[in-house]
């Protein structure tokens, strides 16, 4: 039997929204060997050159990170390309890799189970944040093509830019 080789993926396993963080555990698949050098979280503003990185904890090919919610708030809330709030995308990256636009890093997602539609179906809470005057509303959600991704858009209980003097 000749089946095709799996692709590597960063498959979700648990998403935590709570406490003023992110927590998001998975486990890598397809990788001959995860744990042979460092990995990094490369959260990415869509449409923008905006990135983070936060390291992931890995072992035995699960990884783990958790990120405080302040690390998704714009520093420049007008940078949004949409102008009323913003996706990042997240990936996995080597360390080897941190700035990697395509080769080397894996989109997180959840595509090895038999849920579909998890946009509809699996619907987290948001958690409000301020960080130096800018409020934003943050909440985990997947795409249409089951990618895990944070949402971002402006706060209810606040500007959505630097509050006035």
């Amino acid at each position: 039997m000749n089946a095709p080789t799996p692709e590597p993926c960063a498959e979700v396993g648990e998403v935590w929204p709570r406490d003023g963080r992110i927590r998001i555990v998975g486990d890598f698949h397809g990788l001959a060997d995860p744990e042979s050098g460092r990995w990094y979280l490369l959260s990415a503003v869509r449409g923008t050159d905006i990135r983070v990185h936060h390291e992931l904890k890995v072992e035995g090919g699960r990884f783990e990170v958790s990120v405080p919610l302040a690390d998704f708030v714009p520093v420049d809330p007008g940078h949004s390309p949409s102008g009323d709030g913003m996706k990042w995308d997240l990936y996995a990256v080597p360390e080897d890799r941190p700035d990697s636009d395509a080769e080397g890093r894996m989109r997180l997602g959840r595509r090895l189970d038999d849920i579909r539609d998890k946009k509809k179906v699996m619907v987290f809470p948001a958690q409000e944040v301020e960080d130096d005057g800018v409020r934003m509303r943050v909440r985990p959600v997947y795409t249409a093509r089951e990618d895990l991704s944070i949402d971002c858009t402006p706060g209810t209980s606040g500007s959505s830019g630097k509050e006035s003097p």
